[in-house]
């Protein structure tokens, strides 16, 4: 987010203190405005003050006063011990001054967390110089009575839960094991969560990571990784090797990395699929790529990238070899900094207009994207001077265009978003309008369809901790209010028509954030479920309320693949019973069969496992661990693209499910063929066709029948489940009821396919697959199809398991922000925001955008006191600005799914760490923090969890300031180290990865789906960049 922010420095507010600025003057502070409007009356003010050491202790995020209304002050409170550390650290309370004394703000805090009597996170550090933490308390009485995450430091030894094998890799590439590291040669670090789930991690003396070991109980899961000389990782030994290297055990788990003389990967092998080959050119991009199936293809196709003189992706799509782009197939074409292309092929100036503002410079302006067996869509992107995209104009496949125009706030947020869709001589217009409340919240969404009345689709309203606490849908169609315990977690949702009530660390208690309970009612039909899970947060048991609907995982194996699974449902008009017991037989990862233990069937063909045949091989995959067959739903074969998405499913009675997706992985058509009836849909954006005819407009809170032009709702559980459809009057049209995994259990209605974590579901031919777009998922097997595309994120885990086996506390993620951390700035540096990233519309930020997938940004504006320049203080202070922040930086986002992604420079890194730290103690994921030419590298350690890079220029001088005797300039816990020599004159060094451009040169507007190779192209693809995986 881009912002106007204006710092006042309380020196110079002495002699205005007089003018209205009712901060205490009597201490240190920094009056920092957030502008909201252009005309400098509204704005958001927060006060920090300081202690004598310079150390914020206070933050006050003043009342607003504005022509909308008048909120109330938050302040936060940080304490300290003798050693300047941070000891406790207070939520939020709500003040009716702009300045609370210590003693008086902690005997009030509690009043604005419901009386609870520790509303504060607690950090206790060992005695000793290094200042690391052993517990960690979160806020709340609960956790605070023996409930911490605690941490020990420690040697490996010869005891079993200590000792590490030394695997090391031959000259030839192979996995070699050579008995336990020597005792007291590596560091471990032993941390228990707050349920006493126990997991340790082996680091060696130059900070790479071996081990991980997970407990489950008393079982040891461990992941090892190896690498080799030169630091490449080349093995990863997910918990089921389990010790056997043989090349058939490594094939069926192992994650296998090859690399040529410049250490590029040149070769990859997912567990249960056939290695991909990588080709670069002389610039060290990526050239040429070759999956498994590709290579069994009597063509031996290849995928193919060409780019431009800046390293942007040009052109994407399938040869015949790898020499050159010979017997091509386009599936790609890229256009930037310019219009030019109007008129040429796809791109009619009649419904593509030149621009000649400029203001497209550096970013895309431009895209074919060839629909695999269809027709291509024609994009073109228009963008205003702060480089915002406010026209988008695209074909489509109905033969007609989709036109998107969006207006935006002084805050960069969109105040009005008109879409116009044409289909032949058929045209429909939405306008959607967003208002904010004082402080800058999304309040209300409106829309508008054609020249029909305007609905309010949603109002949001919040409490004083800045929570949603109310939302209303379609003016008075249904009101949901939401509560919260003091970590702010969701514990209630109530509503006239849907009910939820979560428990977490009451009842049969538990403090890790999983829900230990569950009960529900929609539309007066009420449920219940108990949870139970084993050490590593898997569920085990969903005990339904009545035992009618339990579900329960009777096993998994070491990489988490359920191996037992039991289910009870309804059997008779008025009976209950176990309807399945499932055995599980596995091939590595992967099913060869399952085999149901009971006959009983569900009634009236309700939701079950299907026991279609009794054989061996009832499942079997391709060369890239895509499922090929489902004998148990009569599935004799599935066809994929190149995209392993599926393209065809075939039955063994002939009927089929044809799929058509466009080249960037969107789906655009879809045929169903069951028996003599063939259903056709069409996706056009948010417009939905059956059969060659308008059927649903998705909303943002439901969707519109197109037949009729009336409104319905969507009443949502924690997890984004579509629960009740309510009409445009409260009408309960559909009431969905679910099992853990995803099953609906009991229904009403059914009049519309989006169901569990709001996924299409169908259930055409008895097929039940869940699309999420990546990939299908089976709620009957708790399963998916296809290796998972960030499999190499989650090492640990089989690739084909849902949600690491917790369905009840997580979804499949999909949503990002970047956030941008500004280094030093003096000394001729640009100043904060986006500026010192070059602008919102440089070449950077845009290849970040691209290469991230995520147009969503923060930026900060941090000015560092040199002096107070210690990594240690500069992540506190991080911390502090995230927690201060914390409104602002979560804006628009959902914990439950969406993800963050940190880029940093210089003093920035260690900041990044410190906001890292704060949003996962949240409950937020951080997919991958970017530290470029961070100062003090030696010293930046970041929490367990997010991918780092550690990019550096190896000549930086500046840098050299902070390093040590040795020169070192390696982060100790990094993933990937990116080290580049530059050739700028000595006053640009420092900024050369900023300032050149050219560093997110993939461009290849693929999803955000596999975070690991996704770096790993982009760090292979630079030029005079070497490259070591950690």
């Amino acid at each position: 987010m881009n912002m106007k922010r204006i710092y006042l420095l309380y020196l110079l507010l002495l002699l205005q203190a007089a003018a209205g600025h009712a901060q205490d003057n009597s201490q240190n502070y920094i009056l920092t405005r957030t502008m909201l409007k252009s005309d400098t009356k509204s704005y958001l003010s927060k006060v920090v003050y300081y202690d004598g050491l310079g150390r914020p202790f206070q933050t006050v995020n003043k009342a607003i006063e504005n022509t909308d209304k008048r909120g109330v002050s938050l302040a936060t409170l940080q304490e300290y011990d003798t050693a300047g550390r941070e000891t406790k650290a207070w939520l939020p309370a709500v003040i009716t001054s702009d300045y609370l004394a210590p003693a008086s703000f902690k005997s009030s805090a509690p009043g604005s967390h419901s009386n609870d009597s520790r509303p504060y996170q607690e950090a206790v550090y060992e005695a000793s110089p290094q200042n690391r933490i052993v517990k960690q308390y979160g806020a709340g009485a609960d956790w605070h009575s023996g409930h911490p995450v605690a941490m020990e430091f420690m040697g490996n030894s010869a005891t079993a839960q200590l000792r590490c094998t030394r695997y090391k890799v031959t000259s030839t590439g192979a996995l070699e094991a050579s008995g336990d590291y020597a005792n007291g040669t590596l560091n471990v670090t032993r941390t228990t969560d707050e349920d006493g789930n126990v997991s340790y991690t082996f680091v060696d003396k130059i900070g790479r990571t071996l081990l991980e070991r997970r407990m489950n109980g008393s079982e040891a899961l461990d992941t090892y990784y190896v690498y080799d000389n030169y630091g490449n990782l080349c093995y990863v030994l997910p918990p089921a090797i389990n010790g056997n290297i043989s090349t058939d055990n490594l094939n069926l788990y192992a994650y296998q990395y090859g690399y040529d003389g410049f250490n590029r990967c040149v070769r990859k092998k997912l567990p249960g699929a056939q290695y991909i080959e990588y080709v670069y050119d002389n610039s060290d991009r990526l050239t040429f790529s070759q999956d498994g199936n590709q290579r069994t293809l009597s063509a031996h196709n290849w995928t193919y990238y060409k780019y431009d003189q800046l390293n942007r992706l040009t052109e994407q799509g399938l040869c015949t070899n790898k020499l050159t782009t010979s017997g091509t197939t386009v599936h790609i074409m890229n256009y930037y900094d310019s219009y030019s292309f109007i008129g040429s092929q796809g791109f009619t100036s009649s419904n593509f207009s030149t621009d000649t503002s400029g203001y497209g410079k550096g970013a895309l302006t431009g895209q074919m994207v060839a629909g695999i067996n269809s027709n291509p869509v024609w994009k073109a992107f228009y963008y205003d001077i702060r480089g915002r995209e406010v026209k988008r104009v695209e074909s489509n496949g109905m033969n007609g265009y989709d036109v998107t125009t969006t207006s935006y706030s002084f805050t960069n947020k969109p105040l009005t978003l008109t879409h116009v869709h044409t289909s032949g001589s058929k045209s429909l217009t939405e306008l959607y309008t967003y208002s904010y409340d004082y402080a800058d919240r999304l309040s209300k969404v409106q829309h508008k369809l054609d020249n029909n009345a305007i609905v309010t689709l949603a109002e949001y309203i919040y409490n004083d901790l800045g929570r949603m606490e109310q939302k209303k849908l379609g003016g008075t169609a249904h009101s949901s209010t939401y509560s919260y315990n003091i970590r702010s977690w969701l514990t209630r949702i109530t509503g006239g028509k849907f009910t939820q009530t979560l428990t977490y660390n009451n009842g049969t208690a538990g403090y890790n954030d999983n829900i230990t309970a569950m009960d529900w009612t929609a539309d007066g039909d009420s449920h219940s479920y108990t949870f139970t899970y084993d050490g590593l947060s898997r569920l085990l048991n969903a005990t339904h309320g009545a035992g009618r609907f339990t579900e329960k995982v009777t096993s998994y194996d070491k990489n988490g693949n359920i191996k037992g699974l039991q289910r009870y449902g309804q059997t008779s008009s008025s009976g209950y019973g176990l309807i399945d017991n499932l055995s599980y037989t596995l091939n590595g990862n992967q099913l060869n069969r399952v085999d149901d233990a009971v006959n009983a069937s569900a009634y009236n063909g309700g939701f079950e496992f299907k026991d279609g045949v009794k054989q061996a091989n009832e499942y079997t995959y391709d060369n890239n661990g895509n499922l090929t067959k489902d004998l148990n739903k009569g599935i004799t074969g599935i066809q994929y693209n190149c995209l392993n998405l599926p393209s065809k499913v075939i039955f063994s009675d002939g009927s089929t499910v044809t799929y058509v997706y466009a080249a960037d992985g969107t789906k655009r058509h879809t045929v169903h063929t069951i028996g003599s009836a063939t259903t056709t849909t069409d996706y056009c954006g948010n417009v939905v066709y059956e059969n060659n005819t308008a059927k649903l407009l998705l909303t943002e809170e439901g969707y519109v029948s197109l037949n009729d032009n009336k409104y319905h709702y969507y009443l949502k559980d924690h997890l984004g489940n579509n629960r009740v459809v309510v009409d445009q009057n409260s009408n309960v049209e559909e009431t969905n009821h679910y099992y853990p995994f995803g099953g609906i259990f009991a229904s009403t209605g059914n009049i519309q396919p989006y169901k569990y974590n709001g996924k299409e579901l169908d259930t055409k031919k008895g097929l039940n697959w869940y699309d999420y777009g990546a990939r299908m998922y089976d709620a009957a097997l708790g399963r998916w199809h296809v290796v998972d595309p960030m499999a190499e994120k989650y090492y640990s885990l089989s690739p084909y398991i849902y949600c690491n086996n917790n369905p009840v506390n997580a979804i499949d993620s999909n949503g990002e922000k970047i956030v941008f951390v500004n280094g030093f700035l003096g000394f001729g540096s640009p100043t904060g925001d986006a500026v010192y990233w070059g602008g919102t519309n440089s070449s950077f930020v845009r290849g970040a955008q691209v290469f991230l997938q995520d147009k969503s940004t923060y930026f900060t504006n941090i000015e560092y006191n040199y002096w107070r320049s210690s990594t240690f203080l500069r992540n506190l202070d991080g911390y502090n600005y995230a927690k201060e922040n914390y409104s602002q930086l979560i804006d628009g986002m959902n914990s439950k799914k969406d993800v963050f992604h940190f880029i940093s420079h210089s003093m920035g890194g260690a900041f990044s760490e410190g906001m890292v730290r704060y949003l996962e103690e949240q409950g937020w994921t951080v997919n991958t923090v970017f530290h470029l030419n961070a100062w003090q590298p030696t010293e930046l350690y970041g929490v367990k969890g997010p991918l780092r890079v550690d990019a550096t220029i190896t000549n930086d001088w500046v840098q050299g300031l902070s390093l040590p005797i040795s020169g070192n300039r390696d982060i100790p816990n990094a993933d990937y180290k990116i080290r580049k020599k530059s050739t700028k004159e000595w006053k640009s060094i420092h900024r050369d990865l900023i300032d050149d451009g050219d560093l997110w040169n993939i461009n290849n507007e693929k999803s955000w789906n596999d975070a690991m190779s996704l770096i790993q192209k982009w760090i292979q693809q630079n030029p005079n960049i070497k490259v070591n995986g950690n």
